[in-house]
């Protein structure tokens, strides 16, 4: 009663809800499968009974019962030798169970290999549509989380609870098929062994599932802590270093790692607990049914009775401890799964993004690169006051335009309002006369942008200019091209193996000017017509800013530019700059009209010599 209240948890039924209905309809086409199965174990271990009653009769020189002669006679062999008998059914009953055994291991198999495809398909589906979520969505759970729901969840849910389910149920259908046969030859044996077996198991169960779901989770929780403890010191190791800590996080990441050894150690250790308990059950049951049928019965039905017993607890004692096994490996994978549970009922109702088109065309020749806001506004959960309010901004195709103002005054949610990164509240965006995530769709690359902070991935430099293509389909003109305009294309050509020298990660063996002037190259890569720029010039010493602001101008006219700035002097020659101050623009004009009208802007320019 236990085991299938426990079936009819949450947690399996929001496993099982997510697969598809044609793959729900799968399951229980193969627990009709391994019921067959199941009878064909029956039928070997009542072989090996007859078997049983056969040597005994055949030692006693007695007759054999009733039931044994019409099992003989309808298999054609009661004519044999008492011993050519016990051979042909022994190798009969070996056959059956072996072929049993194969065929059975090959269904999990198949299920096992068709689940974790599924849960591939799953990945990728919650994948996109976590990719299809607005950015507050995505920064509600730490990257580790995400990652976490994202791969490891998925494939505790698909092989951790539904593969192991279906087994549990496989054996369930085996043990009621067994009882069921033992209790026809005899009823008290039958209804002795589910009492013996089924006291143990749920008593296993009782001592081990809560344990094990609490493990589960632990393990989760300690493995994701973990994961960021390590990436915290590798992408901080010199302000670690500096500050004498890097005994401080080696003790904190053996720590984590030893709870994590001893989880392991306590949920790998808990099998163990139920075999032993398994086989001295088997033993004692078969002293006690010895003693009962010795006792009550004469030898040969006792030793028929015996021998089935023995034969049918051979199949019976796995099956049992595979169902108590199971179900502690449910209890302890739904504490890891929750995470991944949660994220897909809440991005049930979120649409995944079109298919991207894998090539893209290069010269963007219906996509005009015009910008309107209008009355924008935009105020994140949980604040009181917009960090957008009411926003007007045109921006005509060539121009070029520069956005500024104080930290916090709402340009990075610009961006990412203006990117499709989240929508506005109230108003409209459209760029070439569409929404942002229309425009991006129709003109894939027609669109670029430059963030402050580039990433760089492990692999050579054509790969990261051309990067998001796979490298055959990287036109390696296109990549020299966007390298002359990110001042870099003489810097390549003077390396040994020039596009394919390697990268490391993050960039590391590349100066962090270089590494900005390589996203400079990676967002021209596509030839675009409108360029977003978010403190693109950041990083860049002013030689090298100066450079890049000339390459910009060269581009005046052919590129929208939307520029967000911090450094004053990149936007110099910005045909219209935008002043934000706490999520309102405040003015806007040429750099000498902001000057003359805004005192923060003004005392901005002084302090940068402008």
């Amino acid at each position: 009663m236990s085991l299938i209240l426990y079936l009819q948890t949450s947690v399996l039924w929001k496993s099982i809800g997510i697969l598809s209905r044609r793959d729900r309809f799968k399951i229980p086409f193969v627990l009709l499968i391994q019921i067959i199965l199941g009878l064909l174990d029956l039928l070997g271990v009542a072989i090996i009974g007859i078997v049983g009653a056969l040597a005994v009769t055949s030692v006693s020189s007695g007759q054999t019962g009733i039931r044994v002669s019409q099992f003989l006679e309808f298999l054609g062999i009661e004519n044999l030798t008492i011993q050519s008998q016990v051979i042909v059914l022994g190798l009969s009953a070996a056959l059956i169970l072996v072929l049993k055994t194969l065929a059975s291991g090959y269904l999990v198999r198949r299920t096992t290999f068709f689940l974790a495809r599924r849960g591939a398909v799953m990945s990728g589906e919650l994948t996109r549509r976590l990719f299809s979520a607005n950015s507050e969505f995505i920064k509600k759970r730490s990257p580790q989380e995400n990652l976490f729901a994202l791969t490891t969840g998925i494939v505790t849910i698909s092989i951790g609870i539904l593969a192991t389910s279906i087994t549990l149920l496989a054996d369930v259908f085996l043990l009621i098929i067994l009882l069921f046969g033992l209790a026809v030859v005899d009823f008290y044996a039958s209804l002795i062994t589910f009492c013996m077996f089924a006291i143990v198991g749920v008593g296993l169960y009782r001592a081990m599932h809560l344990k094990a779901k609490s493990y589960g989770s632990d393990n989760a929780i300690q493995a994701m802590e973990n994961n960021q403890t390590i990436l915290e010191v590798l992408g901080s190791y010199r302000e670690i270093l500096v500050r004498n800590r890097r005994e401080f996080y080696a003790s904190k990441i053996s720590k984590q790692r030893l709870e994590i050894a001893n989880i392991n150690a306590s949920l790998a250790n808990m099998p163990n607990v139920s075999k032993y308990a398994i086989e001295i059950t088997l033993v004692l049951g078969a002293l006690v049914m010895s003693a009962i049928q010795f006792l009550t019965k004469d030898a040969v039905h006792a030793v028929g009775i015996l021998s089935v017993f023995l034969a049918g607890s051979s199949r019976i004692a796995p099956a049992v401890l595979r169902i108590q096994q199971s179900a502690i490996q449910i209890r302890s994978n739904s504490g890891s799964a929750g995470t991944s549970l949660k994220m897909i009922d809440e991005l049930r109702e979120v649409e995944p993004f079109n298919q991207i088109r894998k090539t893209i065309d290069f010269e963007h020749t219906s996509f005009t690169p015009e910008v309107r806001m209008n009355h924008v506004s935009f105020t994140f959960v949980g604040n009181n006051s917009p960090t957008l309010n009411d926003l007007n901004i045109s921006v005509e195709v060539g121009e070029m335009i520069a956005i500024v103002g104080p930290s916090g005054a709402g340009k990075s949610t610009l961006v990412d309002v203006l990117l499709g990164i989240l929508e506005c509240q109230s108003g409209e965006i459209r760029i070439s006369g569409s929404t942002p995530a229309q425009a991006i769709d129709r003109w894939a690359g027609g669109i670029s942008y430059l963030p402050q902070d580039v990433y760089m991935s492990i692999g050579t430099i054509k790969n990261n200019v051309g990067f998001g293509f796979e490298e055959k389909e990287i036109e390696e003109s296109l990549v020299w091209r966007a390298l002359e305009i990110a001042q870099l294309k003489d810097f390549v050509m003077s390396l040994p193996d020039r596009l394919e020298t390697k990268v490391t990660e993050r960039g590391e063996n590349f100066s962090g000017g270089q590494r900005q002037r390589f996203g400079i190259a990676r967002a021209m890569y596509t030839n675009p017509k409108l360029l977003i720029l978010d403190e693109a010039t950041s990083a860049l010493d002013a030689e090298t800013e100066a450079d890049f602001s000339d390459a910009l101008r060269k581009l005046k006219g052919k590129v929208t530019v939307v520029m967000i700035a911090h450094r004053l002097s990149s936007i110099l020659g910005s045909d219209r700059i935008y002043y934000l101050e706490e999520g309102r623009i405040i003015g806007a004009g040429t750099f000498e009209e902001l000057r003359a009208r805004i005192p923060n802007f003004a005392r901005q320019a002084s302090l940068m010599g402008l």
